[in-house]
């Protein structure tokens, strides 16, 4: 892959999804109003509740799940990667969500302390009424529409190993059955994902790359080769579409569309 290219419009990740959403087996998050969440801001009476029940220790663990240690201070910073720049450690050393607090402490469900890494791809076509089509699945686990991403894979001590453009191209093939090649793609963003498993201490964070098929490439049928997606489609982009993308991803798509769009 060439080199990354300037992102003119970057994304404003605003830390509101970590602050007020959550899975169903979190506890309550303890609130955050919107002048406490910069840690350099003093909040006496923050006392968030600690949720640290990684998915690699639990019976819904999957092949390549790998729990850091329990204590973020065995972890080996100098060996991990943040897309969003500088991996931050309070006086603990416990790795700080670089969007703020989010009233959860612990990694909560994630398997890593500090970022986990992921790739999304943005997959467009145009339809047959000549309307911008954007690729898309339903997941499994909580119904939302979103972009067929996914983790990039990892060793036994949690450092990357696959490009964020290769764990694109895989996720496409697995979770639509789609097949394009990222090599070339070009690059949309890449830093903090502003999404409901964030936790004080663990957070996701993503590269996202954007193709667009033509000719036989577009033809291809979407159709989910794992069981984490309920279904992939092909649909007509309006504002509603991109709205309801999970996460802050709606942001990232838009970055990747025309302007008139």
């Amino acid at each position: 892959m060439g080199e990354r290219e300037p992102i003119a419009n970057q994304v404003v990740v605003a830390n509101t999804v970590s602050r007020s959403q959550k899975p169903d087996d979190y506890p309550e998050r303890f609130p955050v109003p919107d002048k406490f969440i910069e840690w350099r801001i003093e909040y006496p009476e923050y006392s968030p509740t600690l949720h640290d029940v990684p998915r690699a220790e639990t019976p819904k663990a999957k092949a390549g799940d790998y729990g850091d240690p329990k204590n973020p201070n065995s972890v080996d910073w100098s060996k991990r990667q943040a897309f969003g720049g500088e991996i931050g450690l309070d006086e603990a050393g416990y790795p700080q969500n670089p969007l703020g607090r989010t009233g959860i402490a612990g990694r909560g469900k994630l398997n890593q302390w500090g970022p986990t890494l992921a790739a999304d791809p943005i997959v467009t076509r145009d339809g047959r009424n000549g309307q911008l089509e954007l690729l898309i699945v339903t997941r499994a686990d909580n119904g939302l529409s979103a972009l067929p991403g996914g983790k990039l894979e990892v060793n036994e001590t949690n450092e990357p190993i696959e490009k964020p453009e290769n764990a694109a191209g895989r996720e496409l093939l697995e979770e639509a059955g789609i097949i394009a090649d990222f090599a070339n793609a070009r690059l949309i963003y890449f830093g903090p994902v502003d999404d409901e498993r964030n936790t004080d201490n663990a957070w996701m964070e993503t590269t996202a790359f954007h193709v667009h098929l033509s000719g036989q490439e577009a033809l291809q049928n979407p159709k989910p080769q794992e069981s984490d997606v309920e279904f992939a489609e092909w649909s007509a982009i309006t504002p509603e579409l991109v709205g309801s993308l999970n996460a802050n991803i709606g942001q990232i798509v838009k970055l990747a569309l025309p302007r008139e769009t």
